[in-house]
């Protein structure tokens, strides 16, 4: 018996941008499928929210139910879109879940924490507000607990380009120019180099 062929993103994606029932179904198959079925409606999904974030914003609960997802994919997946939604958040629901979405800047998984790093730094873009709590979630990611110390330095990295795209303002901030003049003696050389381009920037 053949096995049926995995649906395209691009088609997936489409259907969610004229029906809020695909969302809805995609959502559950994320939720409910143990194996691999679910990847391409978590990539449609993310299409959705780069293009069309309006359309997701009224499952953004279950969008952030996600972050707590077993598996790491859905669980970055659910930190990307978060992200995204923060522009259209008229409700305020990111409010009181700022803290939570952050947290996996401290450890333990790195590639989780990378996520949230670059989310994060979106957030502060579309909300202006959170900056200076962002920012010091950011510059704590020195005193993260990841599997090696390898992995914390190419935290350090990711959050030495997500503060670069913050503005003028933040690279001027004594804070975060103390934070880039340590990374020059950073042990990982992308890591320094990172803090190069990032002083010469401010």
């Amino acid at each position: 018996m053949k096995t049926p062929a995995q649906p395209s993103v691009a088609g997936l994606c489409a259907q969610g941008a004229r029906r809020p029932a695909a969302i809805r179904a995609a959502l559950e198959i994320i939720r409910t499928e143990p194996g691999s079925k679910k990847f391409p409606y978590a990539k449609a999904l993310r299409r959705l929210g780069e293009e069309q974030p309006r359309k997701l914003y009224p499952f953004f609960d279950d969008l952030a139910a996600l972050l707590r997802h077993p598996n790491n994919i859905i669980q970055w997946t659910a930190i990307r879109l978060i992200a995204d939604l923060a522009a259209v958040d008229t409700q305020s629901k990111l409010d009181g879940l700022l803290a939570a979405y952050l947290q996996p800047i401290a450890g333990p998984v790195m590639i989780t924490a990378a996520n949230t790093i670059q989310g994060a730094a979106r957030i502060a873009l579309a909300r202006p507000e959170w900056r200076d709590a962002i920012i010091a979630a950011l510059l704590r990611v020195t005193r993260a607990r990841y599997a090696t110390m390898e992995c914390r330095h190419i935290a350090i990295g990711h959050a030495l380009n997500a503060l670069a795209t913050l503005g003028p303002a933040t690279l001027a901030r004594p804070d975060v120019q103390r934070f880039a003049r340590r990374q020059l003696h950073n042990p990982r050389p992308a890591t320094r180099a990172k803090a190069t381009r990032f002083l010469k920037q401010s």
